[in-house]
């Protein structure tokens, strides 16, 4: 790297970086009785080369910090394969070139900061996704690699902007993000006859995109600002186009499997002119899944009392292009209260009590919970002993949705729900705080 100031407030700097990386998988199977088996057997290695220069000009005075420039990228990606007894390398000697702008700005006064970002990477491509051979680890879902699969251009941007009034203590933050994709790397997937999954890596020809935005603000307001509001919102949003079979494809010959005759069926020439003007079968399926949620709460706090009262709720809908009977829309809702009380003589008392509904779930899904959690607690010079029952009516469950291109799934995890705690802590500091003083002052006569 090298730095060149240019005046009071100008600088320019540039940076050469280069990267080699060698990779090496492997992954072996044996027959019932534990011979080795070639055919289904698969080796790869990958070497990765890639050679960066960043040229940037930067500006700066009491306040401000602007940032501008360029980064250009070489990338060679070269993966060497070996199954069902054939050898096959691609990418050597193919270099990827990418060149993309870059702007940063900083702003800073008083208690004020915005912050700004745009720049573009390159992500280029894993070498198990371009292995010419089958993954036959769960003979259900089966995969194989694309060796034409080309790098993905990432565009990112992000900006924030935190305020916050010390008189008034008001504090305010927001934050946002977004990030586009050119040529994302998705799933092609089809079913046989029988219900076996294949799927083969693919660019999209359409770009996926994700966007979030948060924002937190609290405000302490009376005399002796005992009560204080708290609102904080988040917005996101994520689009993706996979390709899915129009019907029931043939399977794929295990024992006899040709990647090369496959691929010429599957996907024309190194373009992909059968695959993507829907010769082999497959059609674009677009997913967008909007969530937003919001969270408010209402706080009093007292010299020996403290409670507060929250409610939130987060809606997520999932939109499918190829199957809009398919569409989801959930809720997840909360509403609660935290009491906590110390009455004297170092007895600190909590209790919470939550109850969380919820919305659009399958049937079977998404029962309504009631939370209640309590605690007592005892100091005792540097020692806290405190007994603590959580989730007293043993309701907690663990509900959540996943949603992909091709399917929607409910699923309820295990929690350990209802059971009591009894612990006991012991504070070195309150013990130490004199003796630490002690040993920092000496410490600093010596320095001295």
């Amino acid at each position: 790297s090298y730095v060149e100031p240019l005046g009071k407030r100008w600088l320019f700097s540039s940076r050469l970086s280069s990267l080699y990386k060698l990779s090496n998988e492997a992954e072996m199977a044996y027959d019932s009785q534990g011979v080795f088996d070639d055919n289904y057997s698969v080796t790869s290695s990958n070497r990765y080369l890639s050679e960066e220069v960043t040229l940037v000009m930067q500006y700066n005075n009491d306040t401000t910090n602007v940032q501008f420039g360029m980064r250009g990228q070489m990338v060679q990606n070269m993966i060497r394969a070996r199954s069902l007894g054939l050898e096959s390398v691609t990418g050597e000697g193919d270099w990827n070139f990418n060149f993309s702008p870059y702007v940063g700005y900083r702003y800073r006064k008083g208690t004020s900061n915005l912050n700004l970002y745009y720049g573009t990477n390159i992500e280029q491509v894993s070498g198990e996704k371009t292995i010419p051979a089958l993954d036959l680890t769960n003979r259900v879902q089966i995969e194989a690699g694309n060796i034409y699969l080309d790098p993905t251009v990432v565009h990112n941007m992000n900006v924030s902007y935190t305020f916050n009034n010390k008189k008034s203590f008001t504090f305010f933050n927001i934050y946002a993000y977004g990030s586009v994709e050119n040529n994302p790397i998705v799933s092609a997937s089809w079913f046989d006859q029988e219900g076996v999954r294949y799927a083969i890596p693919v660019n999209s020809q359409k770009p996926g995109a994700n966007a979030n935005m948060w924002f937190n603000v609290n405000q302490p307001f009376g005399k002796k600002r005992n009560f204080s509001v708290s609102l904080s919102c988040l917005f996101s949003y994520f689009g993706n186009t996979n390709y899915q079979a129009t019907g029931i494809l043939d399977g794929l010959d295990l024992d006899n499997f040709d990647y090369y005759a496959f691929m010429n069926d599957f996907w024309g020439d190194e373009n992909g002119d059968k695959f993507y003007n829907g010769q082999s079968g497959f059609k674009e399926s677009r997913t967008n899944t909007f969530t937003w949620s919001a969270n408010i709460s209402f706080k009093y706090t007292a010299d020996k009392f403290e409670t507060s009262l929250r409610a939130s709720t987060q809606n997520s809908i999932s939109k499918y292009t190829i199957d809009p009977t398919a569409n989801m829309n959930t809720w997840n809702n909360r509403v609660s209260n935290d009491i906590f009380y110390r009455p004297g003589k170092n007895w600190e008392i909590s209790n919470s009590l939550g109850y969380n509904f919820f919305y659009g779930y399958s049937e079977g899904y998404g029962e309504p919970e009631l939370i209640w959690n309590f605690s007592l607690s005892k100091t005792i010079k540097n020692f806290t002993l405190e007994l603590s029952v959580n989730d007293i009516l043993n309701q907690s469950r663990s509900l959540r949705r996943s949603t992909n291109a091709e399917y929607s799934e409910d699923t309820y995890s295990n929690v350990i729900g209802r059971y009591f705690m009894f612990s006991l802590s012991f504070n070195f500091g309150r013990m130490n705080a004199k003796k630490n003083s002690a040993v920092e002052s000496a410490m600093w006569n010596m320095m001295l």
